[in-house]
């Protein structure tokens, strides 16, 4: 290559105006021939642009491998999700179906109402009674509201350290 060709070769690669067959065309000119004196610091400025490219486009292919194969190793776990997600369903469609025979015996039922208590003791008694049921019924309530905020935590903390993971990736 003729040294005036290859200077505005080299000014057009500085330039950024190269296609990407003509930079690697001056690349492997540069490799195999000898260029004059005063261009051979633009020759090893290139060439080692050229290495440090081609080592981060390897490094980053092994990086992309390596994921690729760890998201198939996951692809493995929706046939238990799937599963998982079949049995909360049938849970579910269980639990309507005991709620609505539990609702409907409890409507059918014939009640008999009950008068105001004669005697204030019979009173007292049963007002404890209803408020013991009340103060048992809210307890267990609790505890279900308690395991459920609980459970919260721990999907807020897992879906936090995925997007965690997800942005390391975008990063990279």
């Amino acid at each position: 290559m003729d040294a005036k060709i290859l200077e505005q070769q080299i000014e057009r690669y500085f330039d950024a105006a190269l296609s990407a067959d003509e930079e690697r065309e001056l690349v492997r000119w540069l490799t195999a021939s000898e260029v004059p004196e005063h261009l051979e610091h633009d020759k090893q400025v290139i060439l080692a642009l050229h290495d440090t490219a081609a080592s981060d486009h390897t490094e980053a292919m092994e990086r992309l491998s390596r994921k690729i194969d760890a998201w198939e190793t996951e692809e493995h776990r929706p046939i238990r999700r799937a599963l998982t997600v079949r049995l909360w369903k049938a849970a579910s469609v269980a639990a309507c179906a005991v709620l609505v025979v539990g609702l409907s015996l409890q409507l059918l039922r014939p009640s008999t109402p009950r008068d105001t208590f004669d005697n204030p003791e019979d009173a007292y008694t049963a007002t404890c009674e209803a408020l013991l049921a009340l103060s048992s019924a809210l307890n267990k309530g609790t505890e279900y509201v308690g395991m459920a905020m609980e459970t919260g935590g721990k999907v807020e903390r897992s879906v936090n350290h995925q997007l965690e993971i997800l942005k390391g990736l975008n990063n990279n």
